[in-house]
């Protein structure tokens, strides 16, 4: 359906659309964006790629932040919509904290991008 997010977050992401992470992200001065999964698309004028992505920036490398970051396609075309704050200020990188902090950083996730995305969802 036209406009509504189609949620696909065990399906990994589409190739093309990680090689345009991969070339926007890689263009920006002053913070690196590491994918984290691969959430779901959204038909609109083009497709909208939500994915979440871990923020590091250079004046704090010792802090990481997860963002929800849509990117757009228009047939060949990639262009980045939004980056949006989900979490802030975690020490450390995330793929190497703790089991628990992770397992209750997800559950805290989940119910973050349900509420920018408007849809709910369990990890």
């Amino acid at each position: 359906m036209f406009g509504e997010w189609i949620i696909k977050p065990s399906t990994g992401m589409p190739q093309k659309v990680a090689t345009a992470f991969s070339e926007k992200f890689g263009e920006i001065v002053g913070a690196s964006y590491t994918p984290i999964a691969y959430l779901g698309e959204q038909l609109v004028n083009g497709k909208n790629h939500a994915i979440l992505a871990e923020q590091t920036l250079v004046v704090n490398a010792d802090v990481c932040n997860i963002v929800l970051i849509v990117m757009n396609e228009k047939g060949e075309t990639f262009s980045v919509v939004s980056i949006n704050p989900i979490l802030g200020g975690t020490s450390g990188k995330v793929k190497d904290a703790k089991e628990a902090e992770f397992a209750s950083a997800k559950k805290e996730l989940a119910s973050a991008v349900s509420k920018v995305l408007g849809y709910s969802f369990t990890w």
